[in-house]
């Protein structure tokens, strides 16, 4: 027998017949061993093509790319869509990933957005986890839409997970850093920011410098402070801490004036989860990678398909 019907052979008894290694090797007198690399040399010649069913639409390449060249935990892509498919598409992907996840974690964390409300929103009931804890990363926003508040989007999802809500009562930024000081060693401030390290997965999102205009012409936040971010050539936040496109921390006045988790905390946390996408989040979200913020990415294919490129 020639060695091209042997592999032919091989590969007949091996994929259609379901005969073990062991099996064949008995049939053909030689060693597994043997067997394994003549079933290898099948594939390597294209005696043997494996296809997988919905490969090309699962974009399974395109994750494994990204992990590896980001050192991530995980990506999940979802399909390209635009304006608010885009938070329905990657909440409802955040949402699976906590079916898929949720139950042995005691404390778990939760920041602020339209995509942190939609991940809670198309979340199912789930548990009951009476001993988990939902923690509020961030003070509450001003005058931004009350479902989208850091505060509410912490009591929605601790509801859908059947655990306890832990709620930060502070403002996300306070007039001064005396203001602050004071707040922050009150009893119920306090502990609460110091639950934050204890969190083995925090849900979140990241934004850019200007998504973030808006909010801040709505509240107590001067100008100067915006001003100040872009001469530092900051490009988006986590946790409305801000960073430059090499992921660095920037010295900002603000981050002064915060009440929140802070960058070195967030970056000891286990498992951040982030879900963003969208043109306006690219380098925000390069960024927030560059600088090992994230340990699992939910983005879109275009934003996926950018940060290839940048590869």
């Amino acid at each position: 027998m020639t060695e091209q019907k042997i592999l032919i052979k091989l590969a007949y008894y091996y994929y259609k017949l379901g005969l073990t290694q062991n099996e064949i090797a008995g049939r053909f007198g030689m060693s597994r061993q043997r067997v394994n690399r003549l079933l290898k040399k099948c594939r390597d010649e294209g005696i043997v093509e494996i296809r997988i069913a919905g490969f090309s639409e699962s974009y399974i390449e395109l994750e494994g790319e990204l992990e590896s060249r980001y050192g991530l935990r995980q990506v999940i892509i979802t399909p390209e869509v635009d304006g608010d498919q885009l938070y329905d598409a990657l909440g409802q992907a955040a949402a699976e990933y906590i079916i898929q996840n949720a139950g042995p974690q005691k404390t778990i964390g939760i920041s602020w957005g339209s995509t942190m409300y939609k991940m809670a929103m198309k979340l199912p009931a789930l548990g009951p986890f009476p001993e988990m804890r939902v923690v509020q990363m961030v003070g509450n926003m001003g005058q931004l839409d009350r479902d989208h508040q850091p505060d509410e989007v912490t009591r929605l999802l601790a509801s859908k997970l059947g655990a306890s809500p832990v709620l930060l009562y502070a403002p996300v930024y306070m007039k001064n850093k005396v203001a602050k000081f004071t707040l922050i060693h009150e009893e119920s401030i306090k502990s609460v920011l110091d639950m934050m390290p204890e969190c083995e997965m925090v849900f979140l999102s990241v934004s850019g410098i200007e998504n973030n205009y808006t909010y801040f012409n709505k509240t107590v936040i001067e100008e100067t402070f915006i001003e100040e971010l872009r001469d530092k050539k900051a490009v988006g936040n986590i946790c409305l801490r801000y960073f430059n496109a090499e992921g660095e921390c920037v010295d900002a006045e603000l981050h002064k004036l915060e009440i929140g988790i802070d960058g070195i905390t967030l970056k000891n946390i286990p498992n951040v989860v982030c879900a963003a996408g969208g043109p306006v989040k690219y380098q925000a979200i390069l960024g927030a990678l560059n600088g090992g913020f994230i340990n699992t990415l939910i983005t879109d294919k275009a934003t996926a398909d950018y940060l290839k490129k940048q590869m």
